[in-house]
C-alpha cells in the first residue's frame, strides 16, 4: 500500500489533542458525609461491576484512537500500486492509406496489400497470445483497433476488412504520435509501419513493410495552366514517368464550346473539338511540359515540347478542356485533367446620368480591367429618356433617379432626387458654409459601421461642399450607414437576397471622394462585395476546402456521385474528398441559373510513387512500465464508519 498524499499523516497529530482531553478531564473529590451507610450498601452491589466498566473505557479510548487513525489514512489517499506486467509480443501496426496506395500492379493495389499484410501480422502475434493495436493513416490519423486481444480477433478482421484507402497523404506523424499512447503501457511494444513509400529515416523503434512491387510505374497529369496573351490563350501541361523506365507516351486534348461556339444539349452529350496530340518521351522521375500556343519561341526551353496552334485551333474562350493520357497504367487518377475557366460569366452594367461624371466612368474602366479575369463586363451608358429598368446585373442612376427601381439587379444610386421606392426618404440638398473640398480646410466624412466595401479605405480626405439629406430614422430595415456627415447618412447599403442597393448621397463634382485615393479601392470592395467570386480558383487538390460566395441567397454542390449538397449561409467552406468535377449553382436576381464548375485533382507530389517522404519522428517511449493505482480510500473509510459506530455503543452503554 501507498499513499498518494503523504502529508495527510499530519492528521495523527489530533492523537495528542485526544491525550490532552483525557489529562485535563476533571476527577471526583472525595468529600465528607454524616453517614456512610448508604454509600456502603450502594458500593457492595456495584463492586462486581467495576472490571467491566474499566474494560468498556479502555475499550472506549481504543476506538477513538483507531478512528483519529483512520481519519488520518483518509486524508493521505491510500492506493495499491501494482507495477503492469511486461507484455512480450504486442504490435502497433500503422496503415498507409494515402493516394500513393492506390497504385496497382498484377491486378492487387498497394492497399489491398497492405491489408493482407496487417490481417497477416495481426495474426502471427495472436498466435503468440500477443496484442494489437491498428491505426489508419489517412489525412488524419485514427485507431482501427486499441490493444486487441486473440479473443478479439474475429472482430479485428472484420475491421481491418472494411477499411478503404483516401484520396489524399498520410498522416503518418499523427499516427506516431497515437502510438505513443499505446507506448506508455508497453514501451517494448514494436511500431510497424505498412506502406510502399520510401523514407528517409525511421528512427530504430518504426519497422518498415513495404509493400510495394517491382516493375511499377506511373504516367501522371500533374498540372494544366492557362494564360491569355494577345487575345489567345497558351496552354502548358506538366507530365512526367515515376517508376524504373522512361516511356513515350501520347497527350490528347478535347475542347467543349471553343470561342464561343454553344451546343443546345446537355453537357456530357457536347461536341469535343480535339486539339493536336502530343508524343513525347519521358525520362524516369522527370517533369516534362507541353505547351500549346499558337506563337513560336525560343524561350520554351529543351524540357518543353512545343505544339502549335492552327488559326482555326487557337483559344480565346473554352467551355472546358479535357486531357488525357494514352497509356495504361498501375494508377488511372492522374492520367485525366480538365480545365475550365475559359469562358467568363458575362456581368451587363447600365449607366444612367443627366451628366456623366468621369469619376463613375473611370472606376468603370477600372472594374472592367480589374475583374476581367473573373467576369466579362460590358457597359452601357445612357441618359433618362432612354434608361432601361430591366436586363442588366447592375444599374447606376446618377443626379436623376427612374421613378421605380428595378428588381432584377443591383441598384446604385448617386446624388439622388428621389428614392424612388428604395425604402428611405431624399430630403433637401445641404450646402455646407465654406465647405470648399478642394483645399485641406473643406469638411471631412466620418466612417460608419466596419463593412467589406469599407476595406483599406480611409475616408479623411474625403471632403464634401455638398451633400443630399437622407434621415437615419427614414431608412428601412436591412440598410447600413457606411459614410456620414456629421450625425447625416451620406452612403448606406442593402445587400438582400431581393433587394441590393447602395446610396451615395452626394455628388462626386462637389465632392472630393472621386479622387479620394480611396474611392478606387472603395469601388472595387464594392463590386467585390456585390459580385463576388463564387470561388477563387477552377483547380483544387483534393482534402482542399473551397471557400464559397454567391449572389443571391443559395447555392447548390454537385459532387463527382451526383449528391447535392446545399448552402445558404456565405462564404461557405466545402472540402473535396474525391477527385473529379464539382458543378456550383446558383439562382440570381434575374431568375437566371448560373453553373460554375471547379476540378479536383489528386495532390500531384501524391503521384511520385517511388519518391523518397520525409523523415518520420520517432515516437518517445516511456522509461518504465507504468503503474497503476487501485484505490483503497473506500475500505479505511469503511472501517473508520464502523469503529464510530461501536464508540457510540459502548458510550451508550456507560450509563447502565
Amino acid at each position: 500500500m501507498s499513499l498518494l498524499l503523504p502529508l495527510g499523516l499530519l492528521a495523527l497529530l489530533s492523537l495528542l489533542i485526544l491525550l490532552l482531553i483525557y489529562i485535563l478531564k476533571p476527577n471526583y473529590q472525595q468529600k465528607l458525609i454524616s453517614s456512610t451507610f448508604v454509600w456502603k450498601l450502594s458500593m457492595k452491589y456495584k463492586k462486581k461491576q467495576i472490571p467491566i466498566s474499566k474494560l468498556r473505557n479502555l475499550l472506549i479510548i481504543l476506538c477513538q484512537v483507531c478512528i483519529l487513525a483512520m481519519a488520518a489514512i483518509v486524508i493521505s489517499d491510500p492506493a495499491k500500486v501494482t507495477v503492469v506486467d511486461k507484455i512480450e509480443n504486442e504490435k502497433v501496426i500503422i496503415i498507409d492509406a494515402s493516394a500513393t496506395m492506390l497504385m496497382k500492379h498484377d491486378d492487387t493495389t498497394r492497399f489491398e496489400r497492405a491489408i493482407a499484410e496487417t490481417k497477416k501480422l495481426s495474426s502471427e502475434t495472436f498466435d503468440k497470445n500477443g496484442t494489437v493495436s491498428i491505426v489508419l493513416a489517412g489525412p488524419e490519423a485514427q485507431f482501427v483497433v486499441q490493444r486487441a486481444t486473440a479473443g478479439e480477433r474475429e472482430y479485428v478482421e472484420r475491421r481491418v476488412d472494411g477499411l478503404s484507402c483516401t484520396y489524399g497523404s498520410a498522416d503518418v506523424d499523427g499516427a506516431v504520435k497515437l502510438s505513443e499512447e499505446l507506448l506508455s503501457f508497453n514501451p517494448d511494444a514494436e511500431i510497424v509501419l505498412v506502406t510502399g513509400s520510401d523514407y528517409l529515416s525511421t528512427g530504430n523503434k518504426i519497422a518498415i513493410d513495404d509493400v510495394s512491387e517491382e516493375g511499377e510505374w506511373n504516367a501522371a497529369i500533374l498540372d494544366v495552366t492557362a494564360e491569355k496573351e494577345n487575345g489567345f490563350y497558351t496552354i502548358t501541361v506538366e507530365v512526367a514517368c515515376y517508376g524504373d523506365t522512361a516511356k513515350t507516351i501520347d497527350l490528347d486534348a478535347r475542347v467543349t464550346n471553343p470561342n464561343g461556339q454553344q451546343d443546345n444539349v446537355a453537357e456530357e452529350y457536347q461536341t469535343a473539338v480535339p486539339l493536336p496530340t502530343a508524343t513525347v518521351h519521358l525520362e524516369n522521375n522527370k517533369v516534362h511540359k507541353i505547351v500549346y500556343s499558337s506563337e513560336v519561341r525560343d524561350e520554351w526551353g529543351s524540357d518543353t515540347t512545343l505544339v502549335t496552334l492552327t488559326d482555326a485551333e487557337r483559344l480565346f474562350s473554352f467551355g472546358q478542356i479535357f486531357f488525357s493520357l494514352g497509356e495504361s497504367d498501375g494508377y488511372t487518377y492522374d492520367n485525366e485533367y480538365y480545365l475550365y475557366g475559359g469562358t467568363k460569366p458575362s456581368v451587363k452594367i447600365q449607366y444612367c446620368s443627366t451628366e456623366h461624371e468621369n469619376f463613375i466612368s473611370g472606376s468603370l474602366l477600372q472594374v472592367t480591367g480589374r475583374f476581367r479575369d473573373r467576369w466579362d463586363i460590358s457597359v452601357t451608358e445612357t441618359t433618362p429618356d432612354k434608361v432601361a429598368l430591366s436586363g442588366y446585373d447592375m444599374y447606376i442612376f446618377e443626379h436623376r433617379m427612374p421613378d421605380t427601381l428595378p428588381t432584377d439587379g443591383i441598384v446604385l444610386m448617386v446624388d439622388p432626387d428621389k428614392s424612388a421606392g428604395g425604402g428611405f426618404t431624399v430630403g433637401n440638398r445641404v450646402t455646407i458654409p465654406q465647405g470648399n473640398w478642394t483645399s485641406e480646410y473643406g469638411v471631412s466624412l466620418a466612417p460608419g459601421i466596419e463593412h467589406p466595401i469599407m476595406n483599406y479605405v480611409f475616408v479623411n480626405s474625403m471632403f464634401v461642399s455638398q451633400y443630399t439629406v437622407i434621415p437615419e430614422g427614414s431608412l428601412a430595415d436591412g440598410y447600413d450607414v457606411l459614410l456620414y456627415y456629421e450625425s447625416n447618412p451620406v452612403f448606406i447599403v442593402k445587400n438582400e437576397p431581393d433587394c441590393k442597393i447602395a446610396v451615395l448621397a452626394l455628388a462626386t463634382g462637389t465632392s472630393s471622394v472621386g479622387v479620394a485615393s480611396g474611392f478606387p479601392v472603395m469601388m472595387m470592395n464594392f463590386y467585390d462585395y456585390f459580385l463576388p467570386a463564387v470561388f477563387d480558383k477552377s483547380v483544387y487538390s483534393v482534402f482542399d476546402s473551397v471557400s464559397l460566395k454567391a449572389r443571391g441567397n443559395r447555392l447548390t454542390v454537385t459532387d463527382v456521385n451526383k449528391n447535392v449538397h446545399e448552402y445558404d449561409s456565405f462564404p461557405a467552406a466545402y472540402t473535396v474528398t474525391e477527385p473529379g468535377t464539382y458543378t456550383v449553382s446558383q439562382t440570381i436576381m434575374s431568375g437566371e441559373t448560373i453553373n460554375s464548375r471547379f476540378y479536383a485533382r489528386i495532390d500531384s507530389k501524391l503521384s511520385n510513387i517511388v519518391g523518397e517522404e520525409y523523415v518520420i519522428t520517432s515516437p518517445t517511449v516511456a522509461s518504465k512500465p507504468t503503474e497503476t493505482y487501485d484505490d483503497l480510500l473506500i475500505y479505511f473509510a469503511a472501517v473508520m464508519v464502523a469503529l464510530l459506530f461501536v464508540e457510540w455503543w459502548l458510550q451508550s452503554r456507560s450509563g447502565i
